[in-house]
Parts: structure tokens; C-alpha cells; sequence
């Protein structure tokens, strides 16, 4: 708990989430595990991680199709 009185300013600072490294390298075992989770849709998926999905009941990482994609980066 924290009095605080008018004048007083209060600085709030905490890590961000805004990730390590180029999405494009992100793992295909990693985004297959977000997607199953719902954490991204397939969608952001392909924007972001620069990865082709199949749909088989679920989104999953088309991984020859996402290895020819990427090596064209």
C-alpha cells in the first residue's frame, strides 16, 4: 500500500514482451506450440514468423513450404 498526495508522481517501469531476435528465425516447433495454445492465429503466424500454415483440424506449420518461403528471404 502506497499514500500518495497530490503533487506526488509515480513512475511505473516493468519488461515489455516485445521479444528476442528476428521473428523470422523463431522455431517451427515454438509456433506450433503457440498456435495449438491460441495464443497467435495463423495469420500472425504467417506475417510475423514468415511461415506457411496447413490446416488439418488445426493450424500447423507447413515446414518444407516455410523452409522454401524463408530461404527466399
Amino acid at each position: 500500500t502506497m499514500v500518495m498526495r497530490r503533487g506526488d508522481a509515480l513512475h511505473h517501469r516493468q519488461a515489455g514482451g516485445g521479444g528476442f531476435g528476428d521473428p523470422a528465425l523463431r522455431d517451427y516447433d515454438r509456433i506450433d506450440a503457440d498456435l495449438a495454445d491460441g495464443k497467435i492465429t495463423a495469420g500472425h503466424a504467417e506475417r510475423h514468423y514468415r511461415i506457411v500454415t496447413m490446416m488439418a483440424g488445426r493450424a500447423r506449420v507447413d515446414r518444407p513450404a516455410s523452409d522454401r518461403l524463408r530461404a527466399g528471404m
